[in-house]
């Protein structure tokens, strides 16, 4: 499947999961992207990653989920030990800095009723240690490994991405300043932003190989194992047309800042 990727010169690929380094042949994975000269992301929890500094040190960026500088709230959002992540980013940028890498790492959070106030703290913690630190709401969907399950200040949320906007000119962009609207002015934000570039720009496909046209898996486009990823890629058209799957969805995710780029450009340039 790699091959094919690298033979219609699809330019990047994010493995995610569930947990990727739980996959016993991740290393062959890592190593065939790079053998096509595809540029490659891990999406990873964290708990793995002594098993496997190897293949994370191969690819281009790697993003590890923290979810809260606090044990107890770590704990009670993901239900494993914040301790046990910290070790292993702790040995993940060691083991880069003495092998040379150039692995780009990146931190997440999930900002959600859980976490909002943590924003600030997470990046004074983390900040010396790692390449970038991205934040995005926790969007209630049912593919989400967790919820909002109450409210969200969004005044608080502003004012925290505005204070590292004065320290850190990577967050005085749109997406930041308009990142508190997602939790009181969803439909504002929806007017304000972005068609969907569904297909445009991003395929997911799960576990069991069926493809779709953007990672929250709104429209199946069919199976990689049946038909392969060249004949599923001619089916573009069909599904940059189906304006259900396009109009009736909105997300607003780090990777949001392509559209914000974009925003403007002429649609028949988008579906080249």
């Amino acid at each position: 499947m790699i091959k094919q990727m690298g033979r219609l010169g699809l330019p990047i690929l994010s493995i995610s999961g569930g947990e990727p380094l739980v996959m016993e042949d991740i290393f062959e994975i890592v190593k065939e992207a790079k053998n096509q000269n595809i540029i490659l992301n891990i999406n990873t929890n964290g708990r793995h990653i002594k098993n496997h500094l190897g293949a994370v040190l191969m690819s281009d960026t790697v993003s590890i989920s923290i979810d809260s500088v606090k044990e107890a709230n770590f704990k009670r959002i993901r239900g494993y030990s914040l301790k046990e992540v910290e070790n292993n980013l702790l040995l993940l940028t060691e083991t880069k800095k003495a092998v040379k890498s150039k692995t780009q790492i990146n931190l997440r959070m999930a900002v959600n009723s859980m976490n909002y106030r943590e924003i600030v703290p997470l990046y004074r913690k983390w900040n010396n240690f790692v390449d970038s630190i991205q934040y995005q709401p926790a969007h209630d969907d049912e593919l989400v490994y967790f919820k909002n399950n109450g409210p969200v200040d969004a005044n608080f949320v502003r004012m925290q991405f505005q204070e590292l906007a004065r320290w850190d000119r990577r967050y005085n962009n749109r997406y930041y300043r308009n990142f508190h609207l997602f939790f009181n002015a969803k439909s504002k934000l929806k007017k304000k932003f972005l068609r969907c570039y569904s297909f445009y720009f991003f395929l997911a496909i799960d576990p069991y190989g069926n493809l779709y046209n953007c990672g929250a898996y709104r429209k199946r486009i069919g199976n990689v194992k049946d038909e392969g990823i060249i004949s599923l890629i001619n089916k573009r058209e069909e599904i940059k047309n189906d304006s259900k799957t396009i109009d009736n969805c909105f997300c607003y995710y780090h990777c949001s800042i392509l559209n914000i780029a974009l925003q403007g450009l002429p649609r028949f340039w988008l579906m080249r």
